[in-house]
């Protein structure tokens, strides 16, 4: 009963999380990472308490295994100065460990208002656009005064005249990469939601939404991961050739819609496109931001042969930052960055980790019927290819992977409704 009541705590807090960070910066006074930390070191407590439930699939061996390794080789090569304390809290690395044990306790015969929760995710949806419209004309509109900051200082005061400058909607104050990871995650549930209930109309709609803001957020990766979610329509459909086709046109159709709303409301879009998307003010993809990926396997091929066993741990030696020369502030495609920091056997160990959790997740949709988990999964997967963010301890990852093991529980519990019926809030195979 305990381990039920702290597992639907969990899928709440997450759920509620965007509006939680925002409380936490202005009354407790604290970043919000931290505090789930905290909350994560409690979680172990019941997770060592309830450790005969446990079960060691693939996935957690290897990111254990690749825990271990990432942990000691910074000891050894970096010589990290942290505190025990310090570490607890504000390690994602081991936070995202514990998470991946809690999920894998047993758990049976739970039951969860899920219909309010997809409810609230709707909320946040809706106002996570509104918020990132208004910020197209007041970029500080509630955002965290700490990320205007960093800005600031970043582009030196250039806040309302960059072409660079990002719209994070209400997800500044959750976190660097708060608007993709939990944002897109959030759009994914709901949006399968729809389609289960086959309400297929008031899913593109969510589409829309979560590609609308994601253009206006500037962040070409979330853009990338807001596009993949339209495949989940593929598995809600009756005829594959004919989905293929329908698929394409709902989207051409999103992109003319999301075009011209935003000329309607006054943005340029035009500009949008040339000045991010296509960086023409800066000579084109090639020599703006987005040439730092090409800089990345200029310096992997370089650096990598030097310390291709170990690695170098999780630094920037002073050969990376001499060659680096102000033109990137890291390798920038996460997976060669993994392998330059842990080498091939914490890169094994880290893909050997991917590869299993994947391969669960694909298993897991032919199961209960939810696809939401997969593609939110396979977006954090693809952020990968131009950020270096291996540990989604973000609030949309670790809910939709709670949700896919509640999803589990409800199917091998024989409740199973079926598409389109009244409460089909409810885990249904399609």
């Amino acid at each position: 009963m305990l381990k039920a009541s702290i597992f639907k705590f969990t899928i709440y807090f997450f759920s509620f999380y965007p509006l939680f960070a925002v409380v936490a910066y202005w009354i407790i006074g604290s970043a919000p990472g931290n505090i789930t930390g905290l909350m994560m070191i409690i979680l172990l407590f019941f997770i060592l308490l309830y450790s005969k439930s446990l079960k060691f699939s693939s996935f957690l061996i290897f990111y254990i295994m690749f825990w271990l390794y990432s942990t000691i080789l910074n000891i050894v090569k970096v010589n990290n100065d942290i505190s025990i304390f310090k570490y607890l809290y504000s390690n994602h690395y081991l936070h995202f460990l514990i998470f991946l044990m809690f999920l894998q306790l047993d758990l049976k015969n739970m039951k969860l208002n899920l219909k309010f929760i997809h409810g609230f995710l709707i909320f946040i949806v809706i106002f996570s656009v509104i918020v990132s419209i208004i910020q197209q004309f007041i970029p500080t509109f509630f955002t965290n005064p700490d990320y205007v900051k960093a800005w600031m200082e970043t582009e030196r005061g250039s806040l309302f005249v960059s072409e660079e400058l990002r719209s994070p909607s209400i997800y500044s104050w959750s976190g660097s990469l708060g608007f993709g990871l939990i944002f897109l995650p959030f759009v994914a549930i709901v949006v399968n939601n729809f389609l289960i209930k086959n309400k297929k109309r008031v899913a593109y709609l969510f589409l829309f939404l979560g590609l609308l803001v994601a253009i206006l957020s500037k962040f070409r990766w979330s853009m990338v991961n807001a596009i993949v979610l339209f495949a989940m329509i593929f598995h809600y459909s009756k005829g594959a050739k004919i989905s293929k086709y329908k698929v394409f046109f709902i989207f051409l159709l999103v992109l003319l819609g999301i075009y011209y709303l935003l000329g309607f409301v006054g943005i340029n879009v035009d500009k949008l496109l040339a000045d991010r998307i296509l960086e023409t003010s800066k000579g084109g993809l090639t020599q703006g931001t987005a040439s730092t990926r090409l800089l990345a396997f200029e310096i992997f091929f370089k650096f990598f042969p030097k310390e291709p066993i170990f690695g170098v741990g999780l630094q920037k030696t002073r050969e990376l930052i001499t060659e680096l020369a102000g033109r990137s502030s890291q390798i920038h495609v996460g997976y060669l960055a993994l392998f330059y920091h842990y080498g091939l056997i914490g890169g094994l160990f880290y893909m050997g980790f991917i590869y299993y959790l994947t391969k669960t997740l694909y298993l897991n949709t032919k199961i209960h019927g939810y696809y939401s988990p997969l593609y939110s999964w396979i977006g954090f997967l693809l952020s990968n290819l131009t950020l270096f963010y291996l540990i989604p301890f973000e609030a949309g990852i670790l809910l939709v992977l709670l949700l896919d093991k509640y999803y589990l529980i409800y199917y091998r519990g024989g409740i199973r409704i079926s598409p389109g019926k009244k409460m089909s809030f409810y885990p249904a195979r399609v």
